[in-house]
């Protein structure tokens, strides 16, 4: 699936730009040892701003004559454009899983606008930041065409370092968020929970929630076949005989 509306196509390049920005900066919160702090308002404003432009380029691909559009190039804040993304009369045929997302997007205006209009916030919580953007990285794969994977190439996936992000209280929304898309982009698949975080989204051999590998072994105690992760099988416990694996 692609975007059809040329407006819409237009709002994805800017989107895009600022994911790609975002992007970045979790990866160099990753890998810097300093200076974290200007690294998460980046986080903050380009997440903020992806998810402004992302949602007003749905508007646009559902409806192009949207009244929300008031104007040439006015385009609508974030809390009204998901507004009406989640308007029961809108017919814009979005999932459940994106309706979550789009709850999720309500809550990114406070720390915008206390990093915009007030002193800023002394090491913030860009955990919500972390969540939208692969929720808005799920929905533009499927939409669009393109994820932030296809942004920039990282190994392990870039994902991975943004999920680095979202602090132990969060993980749970975090959990619930990635299992819906799972659901969702593979409905016929078998769904297993993940060794490493526990989140029912396991799919071949990759965990789409935290995005570590895994692999299918015997377990030597039950001789029941589970799965384990790719990157150090030895030294686990089986999920089915709770006893440590010793491969």
């Amino acid at each position: 699936m692609s975007l059809s509306n040329e407006q819409a196509k237009s709002l994805w390049g800017n989107a895009k730009d600022s994911m790609r920005h975002a992007l970045e900066h979790f990866l160099e919160l990753t890998l810097a040892s300093d200076d974290k702090d200007h690294h998460r308002k980046w986080v903050v404003i380009s997440v903020h701003h992806c998810a402004q432009i992302f949602s007003c380029m749905l508007l646009k691909e559902f409806d192009c004559n949207n009244p929300i559009f008031k104007k040439k190039d006015w385009y609508p804040p974030l809390k009204e454009a998901v507004s009406k993304l989640l308007d029961p009369n809108y017919p814009s045929k979005i999932t459940q899983a994106e309706k979550k997302l789009f709850e999720l997007f309500k809550k990114l205006d406070k720390p915008r606008h206390a990093i915009y209009h007030r002193e800023g916030i002394k090491d913030p919580d860009i955990s919500l930041m972390a969540m939208a953007l692969v929720g808005i990285s799920r929905v533009a794969e499927l939409r669009c065409g393109e994820s932030a994977e296809d942004l920039i190439e990282a190994s392990p996936t870039i994902l991975k370092y943004v999920i680095e992000a979202i602090r132990w209280s969060r993980l749970k929304k975090y959990d619930e968020l990635a299992e819906a898309f799972v659901r969702e982009r593979y409905p016929n698949e078998h769904i297993q929970d993940c060794p490493w975080c526990g989140a029912c989204a396991v799919v071949d051999t990759r965990c789409e929630a935290c995005f570590e590998e895994v692999e299918e072994k015997i377990c030597p105690n039950c001789n029941e076949e589970i799965i384990v992760l790719s990157s150090h099988p030895e030294d686990q416990f089986c999920g089915i005989c709770k006893k440590q694996i010793l491969l």
